[in-house]
This record gives structure tokens, C-alpha cells and sequence, in this order.
């Protein structure tokens, strides 16, 4: 029996996400492990001994990930506000409790 079309359009999105959530994984298992690893790091460089290098790796193990996440958490932000907010068709208010401040009387006839 062939899959209906919004089933394999679903299917393929889902497979989708994994695949990029796995794929982020990866990548920054491996950022860590050539961080952590300066003979693995030079396997993949030839000058990442020197100590103007700059790549991801160096990156990484100076703490500028920090950046990407500042940004990504500043533009999904908005979206999660929009949201999440509630806002009321009409504004109900409840009528007062007094109609005469404290103290004050009707005036007597």
C-alpha cells in the first residue's frame, strides 16, 4: 500500500531534523575531540601548532561558540514570545467595588 503524500511529507521531515540533529551532534563531538587532542588537530592541519592558527577548532576551545547561541537565541526569541502570548478578544473588567471613595456619603436630601 503507497504512502499518501502529507504522510511522506512527514516522514521526510522528520528524517530531515534527525538527520541535522545528528549531524550536529557530530560535529561538535568532533570539534571536541580535536580540541582536546593536539596530535588529532594536526593530523588535520598542517600549521595547528602555531600559535596564530585560527579554525574552528581554536574557536571552539576559546569559548567563541557562545556567539552563535547569543544569536540563535536572539532571533528564535521573538518567534517563541509571539507565541506563547495570550492575548484576549475583549478586555474584562470587574466593576468596582465602591462607587464612593471611603468615607464619603451620598449627599442627604
Amino acid at each position: 500500500m503507497p504512502m499518501k503524500s502529507g504522510v511522506r511529507q512527514r516522514w521526510f521531515q522528520l528524517l530531515a531534523q534527525r538527520t541535522a540533529a545528528i549531524g550536529a551532534v557530530a560535529l561538535v563531538l568532533m570539534l571536541v575531540v580535536l580540541a582536546a587532542s593536539p596530535e588529532l588537530h594536526r593530523l588535520v592541519h598542517a600549521d595547528a601548532g602555531h600559535p596564530d592558527h585560527e579554525c574552528a577548532v581554536t574557536l571552539f576551545l576559546h569559548g567563541v561558540e557562545a556567539a552563535p547561541v547569543a544569536l540563535i537565541s536572539v532571533a528564535i526569541l521573538p518567534i517563541l514570545i509571539e507565541r506563547m502570548a495570550v492575548i484576549p478578544e475583549a478586555l474584562l473588567l470587574e466593576a468596582p467595588r465602591h462607587l464612593l471613595a471611603p468615607g464619603r456619603a451620598p449627599p442627604s436630601a
